[in-house]
């Protein structure tokens, strides 16, 4: 083995040290929250939309932004998409399901005006919210 060979496997052993070191250091942070629940709209299960976790300041610098779906009234956020300790915004849109299986029956089918059945929700909540359980009821006239 030559002197540059040696050389090269030194600094590709540093290299590969060095970015272990920093993808360990990334990878951990704040633990996340589960969090699910189920989601109304005027008291009735929303089958279809979305919700966003978005941190206030009072959660700190660094934290995580998370979204979801809504299926069928329900939702559980995927620990990669789960909100930190804190304070957050939670947002609510909701789709309409008639119109979503109109637009996948004809997707070449001109689309005028909106999915959203209300405009979006907010309230704010303290996470991680007891038994990892937060449920949301949209009132019929959104906010």
């Amino acid at each position: 083995m030559t002197a540059s060979t040696c050389r090269r496997r030194i600094w590709r052993c540093r290299l590969w040290g060095l970015a272990s070191v920093v993808a360990l250091g990334c990878a951990q942070g704040p633990p996340r929250h589960i969090i699910s629940g189920a989601v109304t709209y005027a008291g009735k299960p929303l089958s279809a939309g979305a919700i966003t976790f978005e941190p206030t300041e009072s959660v700190g610098k660094i934290a995580p932004t998370g979204t979801t779906r809504i299926e069928n009234g329900k939702y559980q956020t995927p620990l990669d998409q789960s909100p930190t300790t804190g304070r957050y915004k939670v947002r609510v849109v909701g789709h309409d399901s008639k119109m979503l299986a109109e637009l996948e029956k004809n997707p070449r089918k001109e689309f005028v005006g909106t999915l959203d059945l209300f405009p979006p929700y907010e309230q704010t909540v303290d996470i991680p919210p007891p038994g990892g359980k937060l449920d949301i009821d949209v009132p019929a006239r959104g906010r």
